[in-house]
């Protein structure tokens, strides 16, 4: 099915986790690393995005970022891509780095905000790669316990945001603010009316390309046929596109059958 857009809210905080594809390394040493947090550097600056909190592992990273007027998915589009690029040239690569979209999670309270810095901060001492959290090197546990200002970090300030009407599914999982929920809601029932109705013109322009193939390839050479039976299925209502697809062909060379 046809996966919805991220809901995003101005001001708000998300837990940003992204993998590498098939949860293969994504950094195999600290150049990699450097490298990345250099790119993740130009990202902030190039988006109004704050980063509050990050960690990277050898398969994928955290970060915990604040969302103002830039949407996510640019500042993830600019960060990823430009890792992607470098890691494929170093490696002789090709094809993706990082395993689908990140995943995205809203920050619903200050207590889960709060808990979100430390799930980030202690990855690193949970998979036994240090004793303490801020003795890692990439990640921004040591700033957080000395205070110390970093022109990459932003430090937490929830400035009462948590007032918003939110609306839960039965699960009790975030769906969003009403307008914010009323708008995805929309976006999603007409992509899976469309993914409906194309799913059943797939099975009908089937049915009729059998039946138009055995009736007319009986009489015509195969090259006539194929023009004969593409026009007749355009006649009954399908698309370009459609008879494209049980044709194997592209549009274009479908368009030029229908002038001939």
């Amino acid at each position: 099915m046809p996966r919805t857009g991220r809901i995003e809210i101005k001001n708000y905080y998300y837990h940003i986790i992204s993998r590498g594809q098939r949860k293969d390394n994504i950094f195999f040493c600290e150049k990699d690393m450097i490298h990345f947090i250099s790119n993740l550097k130009k990202a902030l600056h190039l988006t109004d995005v704050e980063l509050c909190a990050y960690c990277l592992m050898s398969n994928h990273y955290h970060l915990l970022i604040k969302k103002n007027n830039d949407k996510i998915e640019k500042f993830l589009r600019i960060l990823n891509t430009g890792y992607a690029m470098y890691f494929n040239r170093k490696y002789n690569l090709k094809g993706h780095v990082f395993q689908d979209r990140p995943k995205s999670y809203i920050i619903l309270d200050e207590k889960y905000l709060f808990t979100a810095v430390d799930y980030i901060h202690n990855n690193p001492s949970k998979k036994g790669m240090v004793k303490e959290p801020c003795d890692y090197l990439f990640s921004s546990a040591k700033i957080y316990k000395n205070r110390t200002p970093d022109s990459m970090i932003t430090f937490i300030k929830t400035n009462n945001i948590y007032d918003y009407k939110k609306i839960l599914n039965k699960e009790n999982e975030y769906l969003g603010d009403e307008k914010d929920f009323l708008k995805i809601e929309k976006r999603k029932n007409r992509i899976n009316k469309k993914y409906k109705q194309n799913r059943s013109n797939e099975k009908n322009i089937k049915k009729d390309f059998d039946a138009l193939s055995k009736s007319i390839s009986k009489d015509n050479p195969i090259k006539s046929s194929r023009k004969i039976i593409a026009k007749k299925l355009y006649e009954r209502g399908f698309t370009l596109n459609e008879i494209a697809v049980v044709f194997s062909r592209s549009k274009n060379t479908i368009s030029r059958w229908m002038a001939e």
